[in-house]
């Protein structure tokens, strides 16, 4: 009988999946990344289902770390959350996941995709990529600032619209599809706002 391990930090949604999974094929539960490399460790599994947020962080790292074992067909991973996003499938299609399924689980489309993923591994095309970056504000002088911390750049301009111009800018010469999508929120001063990008192939 094929066998699963099954990431979850709740353990209502662990008797969920537990009672869905175990129709299907033999089925094991832990709470942590730590615990799962454990139980990979003892036994053979034919499929990991892991929950995005867990209480120690996300999964990703313990699949790209994974990955460098195993291939996406010696050993497949599911990603299941109840905030499935692009950017969030985005990033787990690149850590080295096979496909991802929206919360709850009791679906049938989730079922069948154990089904096939345990008959005949697959990855899921992602046609686009996006990343989720943060934009910190400030004003100094009348002179307005914009940072990124993870372009590790700063942009300003004489308003926040000059600013943000120049930013999006340089975005889209990073890639040619441009922002796809701007969401901003003030939190407190300075202002911390998130941009989705949809990044080049």
């Amino acid at each position: 009988m094929k066998q699963i391990l099954y990431i979850d930090d709740n353990r209502t949604s662990q008797m969920i999946a537990l009672h869905i999974l175990e129709q299907v094929a033999g089925a094991v539960a832990v709470f942590t990344t730590e615990e799962a490399t454990r139980k990979l460790a003892e036994r053979k599994f034919d499929l990991i289902i892991a929950d995005y947020q867990l209480a120690n962080g996300t999964p990703i790292e313990f699949i790209q770390q994974l990955r460098e074992r195993m291939t996406t067909e010696e050993l497949p991973v599911l990603l299941v959350s109840a905030s499935m996003d692009k950017v969030m499938l985005s990033e787990a299609l690149a850590a080295g996941v096979n496909d991802c399924h929206s919360k709850p689980l009791n679906k049938p489309s989730f079922r069948q995709m154990v089904e096939k993923m345990l008959l005949t591994p697959y990855v899921r095309e992602c046609e686009d990529r996006f990343l989720s970056i943060t934009v910190v504000s400030w004003t100094c002088k009348l002179h307005h600032y914009l940072h990124c911390p993870e372009l590790h750049m700063t942009f300003d301009g004489d308003s926040y619209q000059d600013a943000d111009a120049k930013l999006s800018a340089y975005l889209e010469t990073v890639s040619s599809k441009g922002i796809i999508f701007s969401q901003f929120e003030a939190i407190f001063n300075p202002k911390i706002h998130t941009k989705v990008v949809k990044l080049n192939d």
